[in-house]
């Protein structure tokens, strides 16, 4: 009797460009009845009480996306069995049949609605003495014998997208001799192991010719899923948001495999990312996203301390991030922290700042703003310099809670230091939640590669900021009260506020403020988030402070259309 195998296929391109999307409840079959039951329920609610949806069984070879580009006489061909029926009202449907006279192979499977919407695309993997067969050749072979392998068997890799478009773009670099030497050796249980393996090191071999970090990044960025990367929070926290400055690293490496490649990966970004950090809260980010991978890190001790003694942890590993060489390094110093945090609170520094870089406020240095998450809440009193800002306290502490602004060290927020275009378009981007890390613009003056460019572009993306010209943005220059005015305005307008305000002569310096933010102004003046200096002045060319702007985006995220 023959052997049927299940198996989710590698890299299913489940609902992609679709509108549609299932719940796979079982896919089983019974070796007694020789029945193959497929039932599942579709996201899609009808408008009538039933819906019709569709399974295909295609032949070995024919994907679900190879099978959308046949024409219709190709598609009859290319099917070995079809049924329709009807989905309940929650969406709900099941399939019961026997797959007779299947040859060996893999067959795809893939359920669809009346409108074509793909719901889910399984492999049917029918055999009986092939699978030993399969498995014999491999476990058992040399770098020569295992490439024979591949070839004899080769239908286990039809119909796998990457693996079929890489054969095909790295046709020159001996890519079947290459992945056969990678997967040699490793101990395989079933033929999709073997598929596994050599899908990824098919992307390994193309990592290792990539030309530049460009073309790296789309690779990385294409078959992420394949290789486990849509989950890997190394990837997808630490290094996309530095990706220009770190994908050169991995060019011209040749890892041999994939185990290589992905061990050098964690490594390289969790260091690189390290040693570009002056402060706790970048060790906050980068031990939260790779704690999976640092084994040797205590980090069940870690988990019990409190807040600050975490801090105090922190603070030691900032402190000692340049001579931070190895994992086995950083796992010392963080373990040594952990086992040597003071049990009573200390004057642990309060402050921070992005772990992304550095920028200027003023004279105090620092870029004075984190993304969200970067600081934990503490129960003492977190900054000593706010006595006579008691105006702004609350909305600095709430900012700073909510991880979207810091402290410049000591616990100090340095309120009368003053804030650049580009930390006031970070702050603002971030307090919307409209950042995207592979946003970029064309101001000349915007370096993609600090920890400012993506920032300045997702707001220039979204409307929120334009520069001093076509080209130049301003960066580096102390933002004016009434610039902060006007990128506060056009974000309310895109959370749905009415923006549009009287204009009653209503400061005494009104025919100061620019034309483009008088409406601004005095909008937000109107809805009681903004104010004058005082002697009923506003003072729009003056420079706004870290107070000022912390009391201003604090206003912004309280307005109804926020909530």
């Amino acid at each position: 009797m023959k052997k049927i195998f299940i198996s989710c296929m590698i890299g299913m391109f489940l609902t992609q460009g679709i509108a549609g999307a299932a719940a796979l409840d079982t896919i089983k079959y019974d070796t007694t009845s020789e029945t193959l039951t497929v039932t599942g329920t579709s996201d899609i609610k009808p408008d009538s009480d039933m819906q019709a949806v569709t399974i295909r069984v295609l032949k070995p070879g024919i994907s679900a996306e190879k099978f959308g580009t046949l024409t219709d006489a190709e598609k009859k061909n290319s099917v070995v069995y079809v049924r329709q029926t009807e989905a309940g009202k929650s969406g709900e449907f099941s399939f019961a049949y026997m797959p007779e006279n299947y040859a060996y192979g893999n067959y795809n499977i893939y359920v669809t609605d009346a409108a074509g919407n793909v719901f889910y695309n399984y492999k049917l993997f029918i055999d009986s003495e092939e699978s030993a067969n399969v498995l014999n050749a491999v476990n058992t072979a040399n770098p020569a014998e295992m490439k024979q392998a591949l070839e004899n068997y080769a239908y286990l890799l039809d119909g796998v997208p990457a693996f079929e478009e890489l054969k095909i773009k790295y046709a020159d670099v001996d890519f079947i001799d290459t992945i056969s030497s990678m997967i040699t050796g490793i101990a395989f249980s079933a033929p999709d192991d073997v598929v596994d393996e050599a899908v990824k090191a098919s992307i390994v071999t193309a990592i290792n010719n990539a030309a530049d970090k460009d073309e790296l990044k789309d690779i990385l960025n294409k078959y992420k899923t394949y290789i486990g990367f849509d989950t890997n929070t190394i990837y997808t926290k630490l290094f996309l948001d530095a990706a220009d400055e770190l994908a050169g690293n991995f060019i011209g490496q040749n890892y041999n495999s994939t185990k290589a490649f992905i061990q050098n990966f964690s490594d390289t970004v969790i260091l690189k990312r390290l040693a570009g950090i002056n402060n706790y809260a970048g060790v906050s980010e980068i031990l939260d996203n790779s704690r999976f991978y640092l084994s040797e890190c205590k980090f069940d001790k870690y988990d019990k301390l409190t807040e600050n003694q975490k801090v105090y942890v922190q603070k030691k590993v900032a402190d000692n991030a340049q001579g931070i060489d190895t994992i086995a390094t950083l796992s010392r110093v963080f373990n040594d922290a952990v086992s040597n945090a003071p049990t009573e609170n200390t004057s642990t520094p309060t402050g921070g700042g992005s772990s992304g870089g550095s920028g200027n406020s003023g004279n105090s240095g620092g870029s004075g703003f984190v993304t969200p998450g970067g600081i934990p809440a503490v129960s003492r009193e977190i900054f000593s310099d706010l006595s006579g800002y008691e105006w702004a306290k609350d909305s600095i502490v709430d900012l700073y809670k909510k991880g979207i602004v810091s402290g410049m060290g000591e616990d100090k927020f340095e309120p009368s230091g003053l804030v650049t275009r580009e930390q006031f378009a970070k702050m603002l981007i971030t307090a919307c939640r409209m950042y995207n890390p592979e946003d970029e613009c064309d101001f000349g003056d915007v370096d993609k590669q600090a920890w400012y460019g993506s920032y300045v572009a997702s707001a220039v993306k979204h409307g929120i900021v334009f520069g001093e010209s076509e080209r130049i943005f301003g960066t580096g220059k102390n933002v004016t009260r009434q610039d902060m005015a006007a990128m506060v305005c056009r974000a309310a307008a895109i959370k749905g506020a009415d923006t549009r305000a009287e204009l009653p002569t209503a400061f005494e310096d009104d025919n100061d403020i620019s034309e483009y933010a008088k409406e601004a102004v005095y909008f937000l003046k109107n809805a009681g988030v903004m104010s004058g200096k005082g002697n009923n002045c506003f003072a729009p060319k003056e420079y706004a402070t870290r107070a000022e702007a912390a009391k201003l985006i604090y206003g912004l995220i309280s307005m109804e259309e926020f909530k």
